[in-house]
């Protein structure tokens, strides 16, 4: 399976909370289980990401682009950051990108 299949799954059962303040609105609420943030994302955006997600020890990687994003999640503009809030969804993400255990 692909990480975008999964993303369209976890975006279709509700699991997703896209965007920066949506994400960070999530993480303060301590659903997030994964944080994925546009390999084309600024460097504050990044930074912005990163710090939130060290202070929960959310693991956070970098993922497609933008517009890549938002076309696959069936969202209107560009897509930076999004927060998958539910565990088994961002085990396999992170399976799949080969990121877990590293971050």
């Amino acid at each position: 399976m692909r990480v975008e299949t999964l993303l369209g799954f976890a975006r279709r059962a509700g699991l997703l909370a896209i965007g920066s303040q949506a994400a960070k609105t999530a993480l303060e609420k301590g659903k997030v289980h994964l944080l994925m943030v546009s390999s084309d994302a600024s460097s504050r955006t990044w930074r912005n990401a990163a710090m939130l997600a060290e202070k929960k020890n959310i693991p956070i990687v970098h993922y497609g682009e933008k517009e890549q994003l938002a076309e696959r999640l069936g969202w209107s503009g560009e897509v930076a950051v999004l927060a998958v809030t539910q565990e088994q969804f961002a085990r396999d993400i992170l399976r799949l990108t080969g990121k877990d255990g590293e971050e």
